[in-house]
């Protein structure tokens, strides 16, 4: 399959108006190799999560998963957390 899409969301507290807005590239092995330039051959981000097939279902559990394991007191304690699996607004 070739699957190559990106995935955007906000993480927050809940009934706070600021959330900090984060992204995913979801892709299958042939997803990246058909959307990755030809000479870069190594992959090594964060940011990218890599399926065997499209499964809404698991990339979904999957998500929820890390963000568990990112939980912290406050989103300012979560941010390096999150950061090392997403990428966010502030990477640029």
């Amino acid at each position: 399959y070739d699957v190559y899409f990106h995935l955007e969301f906000e993480v927050g507290k809940g009934g706070e108006e600021f959330a900090e807005v984060f992204s995913v590239t979801v892709a299958t092995v042939e997803g990246l190799a058909a959307h990755t330039p030809a000479d870069k051959w190594v992959l090594a981000d964060h940011g990218v999560i890599v399926v065997r097939d499209l499964d809404p279902r698991l990339i979904k559990m999957h998500l929820e998963e890390i963000l568990a394991r990112c939980e912290a007191p406050t989103l300012h304690d979560a941010m390096p957390k999150l950061q090392r699996y997403f990428r966010s607004e502030r990477d640029d």
